[in-house]
Parts: C-alpha cells; structure tokens; sequence
C-alpha cells in the first residue's frame, strides 16, 4: 500500500507544480478579465438553437421556445438484442425552453422528450416501449458582479448515453460516477434525480468554485445491469485568468456511492486543465489527472488510474455550431463481467461525443452526431466498444413547420458471448418550431 500512496502524492505534487507555473507565467495578466466559468457537466441545453430570442413566443415575462416532432419510426432492433426483430411505429417528440430573468436572476426551464411506440408487440417478447426524457430547472443569482450562485434540478430517462443523444440534443450530463451511461446488450431503463448547487466568487485576475450534488438513480423492476443508488459529491475549483480569453485550473471532488453492498464505495479525484472562455469563438477545457475509488467491499479491487478529458464549443460561423466531450472516469457495474461469472466489478469508462448543427439554407437544417464509449472491466477480460453514428436534415416547408428525417446507428462490439448488437433506426415526419 505504500508505494500506491507515494505515487499519488506525486501526482498531487506535479499537479500543483504544473498550476504553479500557470500562475508565475501569468503575472502580468490584465484586470479586466471574464468571470468564473462554470463547471461543465450541469448547463441545459440552449434555449433557443440559433440564438435568436425574437423567434421566441412572449408569454408574460417569459420568453418560450417550443417545439415538437411527430411521424413514422423504422428500427432494425429496438430492444438492443443480439437477436433483431424489426418493428415500425410512431415517434413522438416535444421540446420546451423557457426563460425568465433580469441582470441580477435568471431562469430557466427545459425540457425535452420522445417516445418510440411499436403496436403490435406483446410482453415478453420486448422490454417495452421507449420513452427518454430531460427535464429540469436553472436558477442563477447574481448578487454582486463578482459572485454568482447557481442551483439546478434535473430529471432525466434513458437507457444509456446513446438513447438521450438525439433527444435534448444536448451532450452534457449530470451524473458524475459514469454508472448507467454505457450502452449494453437488454438494457433496462432508469430514472436519475440530480441536484446541484453552486458557488462563484472572482478574485480578479483568479476565480474560485465549489459545487455539491446528489444524484440518485432508480432502474426499472428486473434491472440486473447496475443496482439503484445515490451518488454525493463536493467539488472545489480554482483558476487563473493567463489571458483575456485562457485560463489554468485546478480542480478536486469527493464522491460517496451508496449503491449498498458490494458496490459502495468513496473515491476522489483531482485534475489540472486549461480553458478558453472569454468572447471569443472557442469556449471549453481540456484537462488530466488521477482518480481513486475505493469500494466498500475488497473483493472487487480497488479502481484507480489516471483520467483525462475536455468539453468545447466553436462557433465559426452563425449557422454553424460544433460541440464535443471526452472523459474518461472510474464506474462499477453488477453483471456479467466474464463468461460464467456474476459479480460486481470496477469499471473504466471513456466517452467521446460530438455533434455539428449546420444551416445549409434559410430553409435547410442538418444535424449530425457521433459518439464512442469505451469501457474496461477491472478484474476481467470483458471489453465492450459502443459506438454511434447519426444524420438528421430538416427542410422548412413554411416557417415554423418542416419536413424532418433522422437516421442512427448504434452498434456494440464486446468480446463477452450475447452482449453485441447492432440497431438501425430512422424517423420521418412533421417537426414544429416556433
């Protein structure tokens, strides 16, 4: 145990070491500098997707951003099964965004959901129909042009990352401990409760955030992939502007899970990044560091290594937008880790998504969306590869009606018997925006 213990305060020590040369090599940075940017993993998706807040619908002092999709659904494997058995349905989508505000609070509402109904279809022979969702609420005050607090309450249904991708078209998510995220073979559904609450002070040219959440997740009856649970974490980050537009951080959080034994665990993880933020067409973070969990039961290992990862946007041009995340963290999973075995295990999971919004014409929109996840199983052989691959293309046929199509494939590459498959799904029909 004690050279483990020696080399993580090395890493602790050249973290430091690396922060402490960001902060001599920005002496003489500017005063006049942005504030403190937020922690990445909790923003709503954007109210209105070009940014326009005339294409709102006044309601009072709100401005609303409504929205809905309804037409045909074709998928190749809806249940995600090794075996496919085709279905055609009908594809349900609403979206909402509502905001509400003044120089001193904002907030705002959102929402958005879809359903895939396939009639016709009978238990057992299918999980069911599937229904994902992302609802919450932001509320940011500002009391002081050097302080702001930010609390946020979050729904969300899925059954993994890939599912939700193409319904808030949003690649942000809040749940810290990466459990429930990777997509698997019969996958059951889960509801995830987040709240979150956030402090901001600016120390100028320095900044200074600390954040706590609760995120509890709740799988449907007959989940045998991971147990329910709550995940605590407390976050603390400070930085330093190097320019107008750069700044270094250091960043370290505490969780406790409590998905009861053999899953509980305690963990930490401390990073070092650097950001864009500022005006300027790039906003994001890029970032490294080491990670430690350590379960409440010894039998499943202790899940440990170094971790890494980014999220940014860039707005080249007004009808472009490019988003992209990458992170790599420490989960456990309860399943079938290796062929003839049933046990808990530490996991390792990396993500990367990504997803282009590009206006072709005033009456052309073309979305697509990529993404990859990784995840290692500690103590096993099993490696699982997930990866997905999506194109939508809208064409306005009046102003807020369109004739949209959508297309994705998910597919799963693992070296366990039973747990790959591959789904091809496509929607068309008539989306409504005001």
């Amino acid at each position: 145990m004690r050279p483990r213990k020696s080399r993580r305060s090395r890493l602790f020590a050249s973290a430091l070491t690396l922060l402490g040369i960001a902060l001599s090599a920005a002496a003489n940075a500017q005063a006049n500098l942005p504030g403190a940017p937020p922690i990445y993993g909790g923003d709503p998706p954007p109210a209105a997707a070009d940014g326009h807040a005339e294409e709102a619908l006044p309601l009072g002092n709100w401005l609303v951003y409504p929205g809905a999709f309804v037409g045909a659904a074709l998928d190749s494997n809806p249940d995600h099964t090794p075996s496919s058995r085709p279905a055609l349905g009908l594809s349900l989508a609403a979206n909402l965004a509502a905001e509400n505000g003044d120089g001193v609070r904002r907030t705002t509402i959102y929402s958005a959901s879809i359903g895939q109904f396939f009639p016709g279809r009978s238990e057992p022979d299918h999980t069911g129909d599937l229904v994902a969702t992302r609802t919450g609420l932001l509320e940011k005050y500002d009391p002081a042009e050097d302080l702001r607090f930010t609390a946020q309450a979050d729904f969300t249904r899925q059954q993994d990352v890939f599912g939700n991708f193409g319904v808030g078209r949003n690649i942000s998510n809040l749940n810290p401990a990466g459990t429930g995220l990777a997509p698997t073979a019969n996958p059951v559904s889960y509801n995830q409760f987040a709240g979150t609450a956030t402090a901001q002070k600016k120390f100028v040219p320095a900044f200074l955030i600390v954040a706590g959440s609760i995120v509890g997740q709740r799988y449907d009856e007959g989940a045998t992939i991971s147990p329910s649970g709550t995940v605590y974490t407390g976050i603390a980050k400070a930085g330093y502007w190097l320019t107008p537009d750069a700044y270094s951080f250091l960043q370290a959080s505490l969780d406790r899970r409590d998905y009861g034994r053999p899953l509980g665990s305690s963990g930490y993880r401390v990073v070092v990044g650097l950001g864009a933020g500022g005006k300027g067409l790039l906003q994001g973070e890029v970032y490294a560091g080491y990670q430690e969990e350590r379960p409440d039961t010894a039998a499943i290992g202790t899940g440990a290594g170094a971790v890494f990862g980014g999220r940014g946007s860039y707005r080249p041009l007004p009808e472009l937008a490019l988003d992209a995340t990458v992170d790599r963290a420490i989960g456990a999973v309860f399943g079938n880790p290796a062929p003839a075995a049933n046990a808990a295990t530490a996991t390792e999971t990396t993500t990367f998504l990504a997803q282009a919004d590009y206006r072709i014409a005033p009456e052309w929109t073309a979305v697509t969306s990529a993404g990859y996840i990784f995840t290692r199983y500690e103590r096993s052989s099993r490696r699982d590869g997930a990866w997905t691959l999506g194109i939508g293309a809208t064409y306005s046929v009046w102003r807020s009606l369109g004739l949209t199509l959508n297309y994705q494939h998910i597919e799963v590459d693992s070296n366990v018997r039973q747990q790959s498959f591959a789904d091809d799904a496509m929607t068309v029909g008539l989306s409504y925006k005001y």
